[in-house]
């Protein structure tokens, strides 16, 4: 994806290498040139009316579908202003004046050209997925998702003692099945924009969903809050869901026993050493569904 300014001075330097002595074709070339860029550019993105669900949402939480279709056709109208600026340099003859005129409109429009710049990072930055038995790892932030998702794959994504480590899905995989760490949920009404991804894996690719609970609340999330995050989740899908306490290995009887006011959970683990455990877990309600 070019820059305006790149653009202008890639079909400037194409039409200098080619040695044109006639100034129409100087025009010609440069204006076919300009038109064959940009509906390369335009034909770079995947038709938005055919996106599988799951990517459209997620390019809908950052840029919204409608936005990015209008933008592209603004881009493509270029061509026909394009054109119009050919038509009257061909009629003078004047070289420099159609070049002056064709860096003023790429300069108007250099907030296009940098907007779907950062829609097209953004798409090839979407998770590639299989089509396979996908389990996704949820729950309030910092209870030890990704340190499950790392002994469960065999990965390394950053965790850290604070909440929102994750910001992203990352996706990994163990025998047959594909897994997704998830961003952290907070119990509120309206999720923002990190928590919308959670959601939108859910809703359209979880086969099971881990549902991690920190029974020790040293993250700062009470057990209350983590059941109406579960709660919540559970009237929105009508997907399996496993519970699985973590932390044991700083979890004190007391801490266990409150957590069990608010949980019965089907594992008990510390994340690090337990996923053994909850592999076979996964495998076996995966095969019994």
């Amino acid at each position: 994806m070019w820059s305006s300014d790149d653009l202008v001075e890639g079909v400037f330097n194409a039409m200098r290498k080619r040695g044109f002595k006639d100034p129409k074709k100087k025009i010609e070339f440069m204006d076919r040139e300009f038109a064959r860029r940009i509906n390369r550019m335009i034909r770079s993105f995947p038709d938005l009316t055919r996106i599988d669900p799951f990517h459209r949402e997620l390019l809908e939480i950052r840029y919204p579908v409608d936005d990015v279709r209008r933008a592209l056709g603004r881009l493509k109208s270029l061509t026909v202003v394009l054109g119009h600026i050919r038509d009257h340099a061909l009629y003078s003859g004047d070289v420099r004046a159609y070049m002056g005129r064709v860096k003023h409109l790429f300069k108007k429009n250099r907030e296009l050209f940098d907007y779907l710049a950062e829609v097209k990072k953004y798409m090839n930055s979407l998770p590639r997925l299989r089509p396979m038995d996908t389990v996704v790892i949820a729950g309030a932030p910092n209870v030890g998702k990704s340190t499950l998702f790392n002994c469960l794959c065999g990965k390394n994504v950053k965790t850290a003692s604070y909440p929102f480590t994750t910001t992203r899905i990352h996706i990994g995989y163990f025998d047959s099945v594909q897994v997704l760490d998830t961003p952290g949920l907070l119990d509120r009404e309206k999720y923002g924009p990190t928590e919308r991804q959670t959601v939108a894996a859910l809703n359209h690719l979880a086969s099971l969903v881990l549902f991690v609970v920190d029974p020790t609340q040293h993250a700062g999330i009470p057990l209350g809050a983590q059941r109406k995050i579960y709660d919540r989740l559970r009237e929105l899908l009508n997907t399996p869901f496993l519970v699985i306490f973590n932390k044991k290995d700083l979890c004190s009887e007391e801490e266990y026993r409150r957590a069990r006011e608010y949980f019965e959970e089907d594992a008990f683990i510390s994340a690090k050493e337990g996923c053994e455990e909850v592999r076979n877990l996964i495998l076996f309600t995966l095969r019994s569904t």
